[in-house]
């Protein structure tokens, strides 16, 4: 009886491929790569390539890795929106190994699955609507959750157009009364003036 390879386990090294066919009759995504010793690996198609075949049973163990990480990866996804850091320490708190993650992240942003400019943008129009923090917070806890500096400010100038700062702005001093360093806060002078024309400070 056929056995299924565990946690990158083969009955020996020296094994040879002996047959390889997709899981399912209608099914090309992943496939079943079984070896001369009995047992065999389910590699997805992601991770599966010609030169799997020249190669050895280690390379073999790292795709069936990478595609059991792809599947934990997918399942996170589902769930709730990703951002890449946050997903790979995910994975890496899972057990999978460093390169593994790398090539998965990979593999999911080419599939556009996970988009640290979709999640940033999302998280953010999420924030602004049930919270009221300042542009400065907003940033800093946008990195804070792995996203880049570079991108978190650009999506940050994106989301606060002209009426959305003006509105957090009042947002903000309704739960902060007593801050008068808004622009430390990172709101423009420009919301500021107008707050103050209009009697609010």
């Amino acid at each position: 009886m056929d056995k299924l390879v565990r946690d990158g386990v083969s009955n020996s090294p020296s094994a040879e491929i002996v047959s390889i066919a997709p899981t399912g009759i209608y099914d090309s995504t992943q496939y079943r790569v079984k070896l001369s010793d009995g047992s065999y690996f389910i590699i997805k198609g992601d991770y599966f390539n010609d030169s799997l075949l020249k190669g050895t049973i280690e390379c073999l163990q790292f795709a069936e890795q990478c595609s059991k990480a792809d599947n934990v990866a997918r399942r996170l996804i589902a769930r709730s929106e990703q951002c890449s850091v946050r997903l790979a320490h995910k994975l890496k708190a899972r057990g999978f190994p460093p390169l593994c993650i790398q090539n998965v992240i990979e593999q999911l942003e080419n599939h556009r699955l996970i988009d640290d400019n979709r999640y940033a943008l999302l998280w953010l129009g999420a924030r602004m609507r049930h919270k009221s923090d300042s542009p400065r917070q907003l940033y800093s806890t946008l990195c804070n959750r792995g996203i880049a500096p570079e991108l978190a400010s650009k999506v940050l100038k994106e989301c606060l157009n002209r009426e959305c700062e003006y509105t957090l702005l009042k947002a903000f001093l309704k739960k902060h009364p007593m801050c008068r360093r808004l622009r430390h806060e990172g709101f423009s002078s420009t919301a500021i003036n107008r707050l103050r024309e209009e009697g609010y400070v």
